[in-house]
């Protein structure tokens, strides 16, 4: 490495290292060093974006000295640069698929473990969940199906049978198929924020310092349920897929302090300890009138459209569609207010 080479990957690790003495920082109280660690983390970011991304390539390249790029295109380079939160999310995009979409055969590949967990970092910070699963099945399937019960160091096998660094999979899957996720420390609060993708299930037991968090989703056709168990007091941000806030359900110990809907998404904040269950519909067309949480708020019903004998109420569905029901099957839900009559 020359002393004048102005290189991708190590800088994006700076800008990291430089956002972390930021935080620590602040949990000290020094506000004057958080500010000028950020104010250099600020400038670290700009340089790497306006100095080492590649328009022509559509990547970030390994390394620059003066006016002339360095090095061989690798992948390793926009990984971290998405990894570290350098990358604006058009690059981290366009980067991803340049690289492992059709990649040209000169672009060096990952080639270890090792760097799967900034790769999984990487496909997550671009909410592409799908190809992060895809991603563990690929390599570490390799390992189970060899017969692996511990990480390897390396795909075939050779050198340590159980090493640390291949061990991304034992973090992506708590953290985003699971979905806990600390957001102060201690797991004073934090939030459990599922990425199903193809999956159909999943349970686990995440071990915090305060207590064990036990956590279990399932989806069933258009309904998805996640159900929560927290052992400590802590401020808890449940969030599941959903047609709308109107099409799910909170259920459970404590009521919930706040909800709101955004990106697909209801979320609700609720204070443990306790049991907590999300219920949420996942589209409203293919939800059946049996299914326990398809919701209408009714405020009136226009009795003039109703049939002889079988009264019928007709709603707008969270598709915009107008839908006709028969009042046995409507289930009302007091506090839900955007399910409303047609007129």
């Amino acid at each position: 490495m020359g002393s004048q080479e102005e290189l991708t990957g190590l800088n994006c690790h700076y800008y990291r290292a430089l956002l972390d003495a930021a935080e620590l920082a602040s949990l000290e109280g020094d506000g004057s060093r958080q500010a000028e660690w950020l104010r250099k983390a600020e400038t670290v970011k700009q340089s790497i974006n306006e100095r080492l991304w590649s328009e022509a390539r559509g990547a970030y390249v390994h390394g620059r000295i003066g006016d002339r790029l360095t090095g061989q295109l690798a992948v390793h380079d926009s990984v971290l640069a998405a990894y570290a939160g350098v990358a604006p999310s058009e690059r981290i995009n366009r980067s991803l698929d340049t690289l492992f979409g059709t990649p040209s055969p000169d672009i060096i590949q990952i080639g270890t473990p090792y760097f799967y967990f900034f790769y999984l970092q990487a496909l997550r910070r671009a909410e592409r969940h799908q190809e992060a699963l895809d991603a563990t099945r690929q390599a570490y399937g390799r390992m189970l199906g060899a017969g692996a019960t511990t990480w390897w160091e390396h795909l075939g096998g050779y050198a340590s049978l159980s090493h640390g660094w291949g061990s991304a999979p034992s973090f992506d899957l708590p953290a985003y198929v699971l979905g806990v996720q600390p957001t102060e420390p201690a797991f004073a609060a934090f939030r459990v924020e599922p990425q199903p993708a193809d999956l159909e299930w999943a349970k686990g037991v995440i071990p915090t310092v305060r207590g064990d968090v036990q956590v279990e989703w399932r989806r069933d056709g258009a309904k998805f349920e996640l159900r929560v168990n927290v052992p400590m007091e802590a401020r808890v941000e449940l969030s599941v897929p959903a047609v709308s806030l109107e099409a799910t359900r909170l259920t459970g110990d404590r009521p919930a302090e706040h909800s709101d809907f955004q990106n697909g998404r209801a979320r609700y904040w609720v204070t443990g300890p306790g049991f907590f269950q999300v219920d949420s519909i996942l589209s409203a067309s293919n939800a059946k009138r049996s299914d326990p949480c398809f919701f209408f708020q009714l405020a009136d019903f226009d009795t003039n459209r109703s049939g002889p004998g079988r009264p019928e109420i007709w709603v707008m569905d969270a598709d915009g569609r107008n839908q006709k029901v028969l009042v046995a099957d409507v289930k009302v839900v007091p506090d839900r207010a955007s399910w409303q009559p047609v007129r």
